[in-house]
């Protein structure tokens, strides 16, 4: 099929069956109701700031009270110093283009355990401290609304059930992720938003969490992937995202039975989709023009490289064993003059073999005796083979076991079919050696 017929089957491609199915394996999402807001009028006119000490005491009262403010939207930010935390049923919303300045080194907001129910609308939250966190959210039914972030740090999701974040932009060049859900966090909806320059993820889904649901989100460039699963969170989903012009990948999924349907990636630096974990099913997606890591006319350029990149690739990495996915219906093409998605979908190589009296770099994954092993630090091996669960060594590094993996540490058993295909090879191709010890 040609590059014409790809785009047209990708137009006569339904997603409605296929999101029934894929909503089977995420947990269900509580709708939040409306909290009536009242008026908090502008208390000062002398500066950027509200600096009357008395109208920032009763901004901070009224959240700590479960009770409302609204914010005018004068123009010029609102600036806090300190952390505003939210009682049950607390709400801050403010007029569309509301400014929030926070000026101190901690987390512009809290919602602490117990702390149910609390909204946030509207508020464009930014930071002039060192913060690498925008909030903390530990408590069940939160929902912001509108707004964002702009350089305010990480809004963290932590043991936090039936989130909601809609309609917001995040551009977070000095933390590491925009949106963070961990801790067996799950029922979180990230929805509709604009994720763009982040110097990390967009959202990021780790330790536990489970039955998430990250849909309809876009970036047109980002630090690394728009979404990023990891070895220990798993049954999430990705759906209808947009991932454009990516550092790294435009998703990648490292945890298992994670189900990544209806996705565009394309453009971006390494290969459009990566599963690393095991059985998570890839259907429906789009994948255009990626490793542009390779293309010396593009901004993520990187002379250096001589790697292979793919529309799909599964490979066991990073935690994940690649085992056992099914990668089917999708579109994978390359329509530039001189493709960089040299493969459609890829297969990789799997762990490198831990060996004696080697270097390795700081956070390297390798696979000894049935066992993944991972190194906080850079170092030189010893001489005993890493074996058991904690922490081991070989002699000279410390190494934290992962988790098992049987087998040869190879992935396999990966069903790859009935995927459309134009400018790249048309069956899975076995990936390079990657190049690890």
């Amino acid at each position: 099929m040609g590059f014409e017929g790809v785009k047209m089957a990708a137009r006569r491609h339904g997603s409605g069956a296929v999101r029934r199915i894929a909503l089977g394996f995420a947990a269900t999402i509580c709708l939040l109701l409306p909290i009536k807001a009242s008026a908090l009028q502008d208390t000062g006119s002398r500066s950027t700031a509200v600096e009357d000490g008395a109208a920032f005491a009763q901004i901070r009262g009224r959240l700590s009270k479960g009770q409302s403010v609204f914010l005018e939207n004068r123009g010029r930010p609102y600036r806090i110093d300190g952390t505003l935390v939210f009682a049950r049923n607390a709400s801050l919303r403010g007029a569309t283009g509301t400014v929030l300045l926070s000026d101190g080194d901690g987390a512009a907001f809290d919602v602490p355990p117990g702390a149910t129910h609390v909204a946030i609308e509207n508020i464009i939250f930014r930071q002039n401290g060192r913060s690498r966190t925008l909030g903390a959210v530990r408590a069940d039914n939160f929902r912001l609304t509108g707004g964002g972030a702009v350089d305010a740090g990480t809004l963290v999701f932590s043991n936090a059930r039936n989130g909601r974040v809609e309609r917001a932009r995040f551009e977070n060049g000095v933390a590491a992720n925009a949106i963070a859900i961990t801790n067996a966090s799950s029922g979180i909806a990230i929805q509709g938003n604009e994720f763009e320059g982040n110097a990390g993820f967009g959202i990021q889904i780790d330790n536990g969490a489970n039955g998430n649901d990250i849909s309809n989100n876009a970036t047109q460039g980002n630090g690394i992937e728009l979404v990023g699963i990891r070895y220990n969170a798993f049954g999430n989903v990705i759906a209808y995202n947009r991932a454009e012009g990516t550092g790294d990948n435009g998703i990648s999924v490292t945890g298992d039975r994670n189900v990544v349907l209806g996705n565009h990636v394309s453009g971006n630096a390494l290969n459009g989709i990566a599963i690393y974990g095991d059985e998570n099913t890839v259907m429906g997606n789009v994948a255009i023009g990626n490793g542009q890591n390779l293309n010396p006319h593009s901004p993520l350029h990187n002379p250096q490289d001589t790697s292979i990149y793919a529309g799909i690739l599964a490979n066991g990495a990073f935690g994940g064993g690649g085992r056992n996915n099914v990668i089917v219906g999708n579109i994978i093409a390359d329509d530039q003059a001189q493709p960089t998605q040299l493969r459609c979908v890829m297969v990789g190589q799997g762990y490198g073999r831990w060996k004696a009296a080697t270097d390795y770099a700081a956070r390297r994954f390798i696979y000894a005796d049935g066992e993944i092993y991972q190194t906080e630090n850079a170092g030189t091996s010893g001489t005993v083979t890493p074996s058991g669960g904690g922490v081991v060594t070989d002699g000279r590094i410390a190494w934290t076991h992962v988790r098992t993996l049987a087998g040869n540490g190879r992935p396999s058993g990966n069903m790859i079919a009935n995927n459309q295909t134009s400018g790249c090879e048309q069956a899975p191709a076995r990936a390079e050696p990657s190049g690890q010890p």
